[in-house]
């Protein structure tokens, strides 16, 4: 599945597979527990950023900066 997202002005495609929500039951009609129910989820297969030029995949890009700490790494490059 493809999704556009427009982030400003910039036009982002994002591939990836939809999981609906799965509800829950609180009880079965007997009184019984029921079962807990599962959220949504989208996982993500690739990013790709249209641009004048075409569009350029930034998947790898996005993951990276997704578990850098961006404020920690521009201290230490300013500090040093």
């Amino acid at each position: 599945m493809e999704v556009q997202l427009r982030i400003d002005r910039e036009l982002i495609y994002v591939t990836g597979k939809y999981t609906p929500e799965e509800y829950g039951l609180h009880t079965y009609p007997n009184g019984d527990p029921g079962y807990p129910g599962t959220p949504s989820e989208f996982h993500i297969e690739k990013i790709e950023w249209e641009t004048v030029n075409g569009t350029i995949d930034i998947t790898s890009l996005i993951f990276t900066l997704e578990d850098l700490d961006l404020e920690e790494l521009i201290c230490d490059k300013i500090e040093k």
